[in-house]
């Protein structure tokens, strides 16, 4: 499922189905809905948002499919914890 390119003023909301991650984003932040999926594609891919909330499933790589490239994932922001 293809997506428009976000910016870093977009709140990403993932809901069903599955998403390829093939270029480096800068978001506000991603929300990945139980009935989601989001696979990180094996390249040089630099991620940079605030948050990351997983209820379905982020895969970045598997047993059968080894990373070979390299992802940076980076967190900004205030930090706090907040009940949910």
């Amino acid at each position: 499922m293809y997506i428009q390119a976000p910016d870093a003023t977009t709140d990403v909301t993932l809901d069903g189905g599955i998403y390829l991650l093939d270029t480096s984003i800068d978001v506000r932040s991603i929300t990945i809905h139980a009935n989601a999926i989001l696979v990180f594609n094996d390249d040089d891919l630099t991620v940079r948002t605030r948050y990351i909330l997983v209820n379905g499933a982020l895969y970045l790589g598997s047993e059968n499919c080894k990373l070979t490239k390299n992802i940076e994932i980076t967190l900004y922001g205030e930090f706090r914890f907040r009940h949910l």
